[in-house]
């Protein structure tokens, strides 16, 4: 990793930076993962290269190459405290890109040797998806379908697919006519009907994406153009894209200035792209990786903004604002030298020599938007391990009394067993300093909001709620058993 110099900070930039220390301070630790090496002069070296979580939030399913004997990259689920990784993928192939759970968390999805497989959570035999050369993937929202790049032929750009995760027939997405179409430049939108993806649109030879495109996932429509940046003095370089709930596009690019790589908005339907609201990046520094939180509230970053060259991890929110940098403080390294064999350089130079790793999976959101999990080498140059920190902009949901994303029953029960309370005013949603009707008519506004069917006032028989809440505990809420609550 090259030698990093410092910035020389003032005006605007000193500015932004001082608002960002006043902000909110993010915890987290490092995760202990088995099998990563100690230094990094081992052979092979063991590192981490991708995470995502459990639809449940409950594990974490990382690749890397683990094992001493091979330089293979294998799939791995592993609790959020860290410990011994359970490999999932069969077979000793390599796994190619960042493997994904299905939404229902049942199955993972991988790719090795250029195809396209799923297997149980659990582990177990593999079942092939798709034999087309497989690159990149995304899994739609319904689970029913895999979106995936694959170059049919040597030279050939790379396009869109689609399959049923079933297997079967592959559907066309886009085609060479739209130009090149690297793994990082395409995202599902929210509902999974429809993909967005960045291509070398108006200069099909050359590897940058230039252009916005939205296709429909299912196929059966041909891509419609987005958006594509100014030609002059310029064409834009695209570096990742993202899509909103409320139907604006995400996506890294040097769009206003050659080079400045900053996050910019359209609408999906397309128009002028802009920046947020109050949020500016200092002049010099640029955003490399991002990703959206599920809930859409949130984003997470890698960025050099206080030091040139050195990429740390920020959140923010989508609504604009100054971001909150949360990845934990990166240790000053030496020239690589480490003369006592200890995993630590002997002879420092005094530089920052790490970074958020730069890769598809560096960083990954936890299903409530609570936390975020990011690879760096944060202790020792090029071995990357695994950070989970938590989100300080984080605030729960009117009428999500728990805390856990959702507005349901569960809320109930934590108003119910806090009516009247004074002091404990985690339902307190009326902000009146005690938890009362008030704060059930909260919940339900908020709960009607979400699911748009009708709940009943608490009446002597609503009290009666907790024994069914139990029936209703391991299900996930439903329109009918709402109604079915008595009033």
């Amino acid at each position: 990793m090259s030698r990093n110099r410092r910035k020389s900070i003032g005006g605007a930039a000193a500015c932004w930076i001082a608002m960002m220390a006043w902000g909110p301070m993010a915890e987290g630790a490092k995760v202990p993962v088995a099998g990563v090496s100690p230094n990094n002069t081992a052979n092979p070296l063991r590192t981490i290269e991708s995470v995502v979580f459990s639809p449940n939030g409950q594990q974490l399913l990382i690749r890397g190459a683990l094992t001493a004997s091979s330089t293979n990259d294998f799939a791995y689920t592993l609790p959020l405290s860290g410990g011994i990784p359970t490999k999932v993928n069969e077979g000793t192939a390599d796994v190619d890109f960042v493997p994904r759970y299905t939404p229902d968390g049942t199955q993972i999805v991988y790719s090795a040797n250029n195809q396209l497989l799923r297997v149980p959570a659990a582990g177990g035999a593999a079942t092939t998806i798709t034999t087309d050369d497989t690159r990149f993937f995304h899994i739609t929202s319904d689970g029913q379908r895999v979106v995936y790049i694959s170059r049919p032929t040597g030279s050939t750009p790379d396009v869109l697919r689609s399959v049923l995760l079933t297997g079967g027939a592959t559907t066309v997405l886009s085609t060479p006519t739209q130009g090149d179409i690297d793994r990082e430049t395409f995202q599902l939108t929210p509902d999974g009907q429809t993909v967005v993806f960045a291509s070398s649109f108006l200069n099909p030879t050359s590897a940058n994406e230039d252009s916005l495109f939205r296709v429909p996932a299912a196929g059966g429509a041909a891509p419609t153009l987005i958006n594509f940046g100014p030609t002059a003095p310029h064409i834009i370089d695209i570096r990742g894209v993202e899509v909103t709930g409320d139907g604006r596009v995400a996506f890294v690019a040097d769009y206003l200035v050659n080079n400045n790589y900053n996050l910019n908005f359209v609408p999906i339907g397309g128009g002028t792209a802009a920046l947020l609201p109050g949020f500016s990046i200092p002049s010099g520094a640029d955003i490399r990786d991002f990703r959206l939180s599920p809930d859409g509230r949130y984003f997470a970053f890698s960025s050099d903004f206080q030091t040139v060259n050195v990429f740390e991890l920020y959140v923010a929110e989508i609504t604009g604002g100054a971001p909150v940098k949360v990845s934990l403080p990166f240790t000053a390294e030496a020239i690589d030298l480490d003369i006592t064999g200890d995993g630590f350089p002997d002879i420092s130079d005094g530089n920052i020599d790490s970074d958020i790793l730069e890769a598809e999976g560096a960083i990954a959101w936890s299903p409530d938007g609570r936390k975020v999990a990011y690879i760096a080498d944060g202790e020792i140059d090029n071995l990357y391990e695994l950070y989970l920190v938590d989100n300080p902009l984080f605030e729960a949901a009117p009428g999500d009394y728990n805390a856990d994303g959702l507005v349901d029953l569960a809320d109930y029960t934590v108003w119910r067993d806090t009516l009247n309370s004074t002091t404990d005013l985690r339902a307190d949603g009326s902000n009146n300093n005690v938890v009362d009707q008030a704060d059930y008519a909260f919940w339900v506004n908020a709960f009607n909001g979400v699911n748009a069917v009708a709940v009943p006032e608490p009446g002597t028989a609503g009290f009666v709620l907790l024994g069914l809440l139990a029936t209703y505990w391991s299900a996930p809420l439903t329109r009918d058993a709402v109604r079915s609550l008595p009033n």
